[in-house]
């Protein structure tokens, strides 16, 4: 499905949000590419920041271009316009700040390194595209959190690889909080998450904008199996229909305006450290 397009003038709102203040740069800055080993995958990390526990220093590790352009301009991935091949590309960045650095400031940080090490260059728009709501329907089957004793932690394997075990259904067990896809079976289990949590997660899997209109104000348990959109003839319950079905949460979904940022250029190989 073709997005419609409108172009909005943003003025002053523009200028202040996409002209940073040159004078807000990293004291130190590193950036290599990721060395990918031959059947490895890869682990994206994020540590550090402000907030964190060093406040001075970030290590992204092994994230995209892609990535490290949402993060500069704080929006979701969905939001990112004509960047789709820079999610192969990885990157490992080391960088340093000055104390008392604020989020906001860091993102300005982030903004300009991208703007003089890869020749960033990007403007804002609106466009039509999906917004879901999500409300409880009538069998809502959210389960707020309960504290249970810590499970006996996993034997790893020699090899420091641990393979990942399918249920009778093919679906993957997971042993702890996140979501894992295999082939044509995906499953997410949450732990002690409040709403803005949850719905973070289900905005990156629908891929655009969801709003809250649960009301749900705990922290919440589940485990969530559905087949991933890409495998139309697996047996099974889309990623809509196991909320329904699963936890009670209804989708409904609308087309509506949103603020996306447009590349217009960008080089995947940075300038020199």
């Amino acid at each position: 499905m073709r997005l419609a397009l409108v172009t909005v003038v943003f003025a002053s709102l523009a200028l202040s949000q996409d002209s940073p203040d040159e004078k807000l740069q990293f004291e130190v800055v590193s950036i290599k590419p990721t060395v990918r080993e031959p059947g490895r995958g890869l682990m994206m990390r994020v540590e550090g920041g402000p907030g964190q526990g060093d406040p001075t220093r970030i290590r992204y590790q092994n994230l995209s271009l892609h990535n490290l352009i949402t993060i500069a301009y704080g929006i979701e991935y969905y939001q990112l316009i004509g960047a789709d091949e820079l999610m192969r590309v990885n990157y490992v960045v080391d960088a340093r700040m000055p104390e008392g650095t604020t989020k906001d400031q860091l993102k300005f940080m982030m903004r300009n390194m991208l703007i003089e090490r890869f020749k960033l260059a990007a403007h804002r728009e609106q466009r039509e595209m999906p917004e879901s709501v999500v409300t409880v329907a009538r069998n809502g089957k959210m389960k707020e959190h309960v504290e249970q004793p810590a499970p006996a932690a996993a034997e790893t394997p020699k090899d420091g690889v641990r393979k990942m075990q399918k249920d009778a259904e093919g679906y993957p067990i997971l042993d702890g909080p996140g979501m894992w896809i295999m082939g044509d079976r995906a499953r997410w289990r949450v732990e002690k998450a409040s709403m803005p949590m949850i719905l973070s997660q289900i905005s990156g899997q629908l891929g655009h904008p969801v709003k809250d209109e649960t009301g749900l104000k705990g922290e919440y348990d589940f485990t969530l199996s559905w087949v991933p959109g890409n495998n139309p003839d697996a047996a099974g319950p889309d990623f809509v229909t196991a909320l329904r079905e699963q936890l009670g949460l209804r989708v409904d979904t609308k087309k509506a305006m949103t603020e996306v940022i447009v590349l217009d250029h960008i080089e995947k190989t940075p300038t020199d450290n």
